[in-house]
């Protein structure tokens, strides 16, 4: 499995500390980061992005939806989950528009979180996969283009012999067969 990156933000401490214990159970292989402030959580994101944000919603300054926005405003591939205490449909709907993939309602369950968290990481490993089989196709593409400008220039060279060879043969004096044959050997790649 591939380790992921994690920020965990909540401005309470006891989740934090909650996360923080049922996250390093049920994800061990993972790098896990937690902060209480959304702008230190902005701050560092920048510095070096994660590959998941689980956030609070309701927390001063900055909410989470605002974290969210921001977050996706970034050139990178984060991806954000919603962590909140009112899973009413409207805010979980507003998470999703922002750019959140998923949500957790507290308590957290570490099972329901785990599968939350693998599942982004078979996403995460498909996009990858996807990535290469790309960056291959691209390799590949490239490599026949000049593979087909070789053979085109053999193929102009060819055709440059070939003329000079039917000029010989036309020509005032006639080419003994030996010489013409030899000419026509040269022509050929």
């Amino acid at each position: 499995m591939t380790p992921l990156r994690i920020l965990c933000v909540d401005d309470e401490k006891f989740t934090l500390k909650t996360m923080e214990v049922v996250l390093t159970k049920v994800l061990p292989e993972d790098s896990i980061d937690f902060c209480l402030h959304p702008k230190e959580a902005l701050d560092r994101q920048q510095q070096a992005p994660f590959d998941l944000v689980i956030t609070d919603m309701v927390m001063p300054e900055i909410d989470g939806l605002e974290l969210i926005q921001r977050i996706k405003e970034e050139p990178c591939s984060t991806e954000v989950m919603v962590l909140t205490s009112n899973a009413n449909v409207e805010n979980i709907v507003s998470a999703m528009r922002a750019g959140a993939l998923d949500y957790i309602e507290k308590p957290i369950q570490g099972g329901i979180l785990a599968e939350k968290v693998e599942s982004l990481r078979r996403k995460k490993r498909t996009e990858e996969n996807y990535s290469d089989r790309e960056s291959g196709l691209l390799r590949m593409e490239e490599e026949a283009n000049s593979t087909i400008l070789e053979l085109q220039r053999q193929l102009l060279e060819c055709q440059k012999k070939m003329e000079e060879a039917v000029a010989l043969i036309e020509g005032e004096e006639p080419i003994p067969r030996d010489q013409l044959l030899a000419l026509l050997n040269q022509s050929l790649p």
